[in-house]
């Protein structure tokens, strides 16, 4: 009788184990605790970004650090063991922090700044100026 993981093994072709050990080498150099991330990945401000223990990142995921002074501390601190699907995007200015253990379902957004507050009221933010590049 044919373990569990025999009768996975036999379902992925070839090529797919190829791409898959290509991917967890390419996310070992990003960070050594990676377990692996589907590419194409977006990856801004990595040095403010703590990608904690054995993180799964699917396929066009985004993630996103803006400090906004001059403090060299984490912003984006990942937990242990998660894992993100596809197309989640993930953007920190002050700090966002994902706990242990946690699954994040496709086409997630997540942040702790937003681009203004437009209500028509008098503490509006202004759209005249243009953004910050």
């Amino acid at each position: 009788m044919k373990s569990k993981k025999d009768n996975l093994q036999r379902h992925y072709s070839f090529l797919y184990k190829c791409e898959l050990a290509y991917s967890v080498i390419r996310s070992r150099l990003i960070d050594w605790r990676i377990r692996y991330f589907n590419f194409p990945l977006i990856i801004k401000g990595r040095k403010f970004i703590d990608f904690g223990n054995s993180l799964t990142a699917g396929y066009y995921c985004r993630f996103e650090v803006f400090p906004n002074d001059n403090d060299k501390r984490k912003r984006l601190i990942f937990g242990n063991n998660i894992q993100l699907n596809d197309f989640v995007h993930i953007s920190a200015v002050d700090q966002v922090e994902i706990g242990d253990g946690c699954l994040l379902a496709s086409h997630i957004y997540i942040s702790d700044n937003t681009h203004g507050r437009y209500e028509g009221g008098d503490n509006d933010s202004s759209p005249l100026p243009p953004p910050r590049v």
